[in-house]
């Protein structure tokens, strides 16, 4: 019996994982271009607004300082409300009983304004997080949808390696009762190099997909510097300047490029993967890099979110005044 790989069933074999790899990019990127349909900015925080200037502990009066706690001195600065509180405690010393029609309304323009500001930057907050949320939950879907890819590719590859065992010793087990068959050992060889090439081909299964991101949030804080405007400038104070209580002036942004740095050398052991990937444009990611990637965003979006902690600190001190 003579074996013709491109006519018999063992060259279908063996054309299996080009069959499977063609198959599994059209899916991919018919499912990427669904994906790019939707957008996580739907909104822009106005990169033309005037920067928070840097916050001076010192300069503020001595009585302010004494009322509010560090961290409402502090983001009471970033959202613009600090050269309120030294107005507001004057007004709140009068007790309530003794304050007239025009001293009751200015007070309640002023917790008004102060309220105002609050609420906006919370719903800034709040903003930015879900755009942050938003693109992690994009990330992970794509990293999701890549290692599904992998495992089909990977059972499919195992049932063709069963089949092919399966069919090679068939077609020996019958031959070998055929002692005049000069084939037979050709046959068993063929059917091997064919188990050998699937068995292999289960060891490049990871699949690999392009990735664009001009509208790169981790990069910003990589960088150190936002000129699109992501975040909104009382956020980007936050990330950016020292937080109160913390060793060694550390900031929200340097623990997260630490952080960042610290678990990018233990994944690699020292083999850094090019910054450009992560914090540039983009590139092409593997599935664990995008899942690298989603956890980054995580990670943002709960240093984001620890702010909201400051701004109801400082609404608890406000409250106290007069009490």
């Amino acid at each position: 019996m003579k074996i013709t790989f491109a006519r018999s069933p063992l060259g279908l074999f063996l054309a299996i994982p080009l069959l499977l790899c063609a198959c599994s990019n059209k899916e991919l990127v018919q499912y990427k271009a669904r994906l790019d349909r939707g957008s996580c900015s739907q909104w822009n925080s106005g990169h033309t607004a005037i920067p928070v200037s840097v916050y001076d502990p010192e300069a503020v009066p001595a009585e302010v300082a004494s009322h509010f706690s560090p961290q409402s001195l502090r983001i009471a600065h970033a959202i613009g409300v600090l050269p309120l509180l030294a107005d507001h405690i004057h007004r709140t010393q009068v007790p309530t009983a003794e304050r007239n029609l025009q001293q009751r309304v200015d007070l309640l323009e002023q917790r008004s304004l102060i309220a105002h500001h609050v609420d906006m930057a919370s719903l800034e907050i709040s903003a930015i997080a879900s755009e942050l949320d938003c693109e992690e939950e994009r990330i992970s879907q794509l990293a999701g949808y890549l290692k599904g890819l992998e495992d089909k590719k990977e059972s499919q590859l195992t049932v063709a390696a069963i089949a092919v065992g399966a069919l090679g010793t068939l077609v020996t087990g019958i031959h070998l009762a055929d002692e005049g068959d000069s084939n037979i050992d050709g046959a068993g060889i063929g059917f091997g190099i064919a188990g050998a090439l699937l068995g292999t081909a289960m060891l490049f299964t990871e699949k690999r997909t392009d990735f664009r991101h001009p509208r790169n949030a981790i990069g910003v804080i990589h960088a150190g510097s936002d000129p699109q405007g992501i975040f909104p400038p009382s956020v980007w104070y936050c990330l950016t300047q020292p937080v109160p209580g913390l060793s060694g002036g550390s900031t929200l942004r340097q623990d997260l490029v630490d952080r960042w740095k610290d678990e990018e050398d233990e994944r690699n052991k020292g083999n850094r993967t090019d910054e450009s990937l992560y914090f540039g444009d983009g590139g092409t990611y593997s599935t664990g890099q995008l899942e690298t990637r989603a956890a980054m965003f995580d990670q943002l979006e709960s240093a984001i979110k620890l702010v909201k902690q400051d701004l109801l600190q400082l609404v608890q001190e406000l409250d106290a005044l007069g009490r």
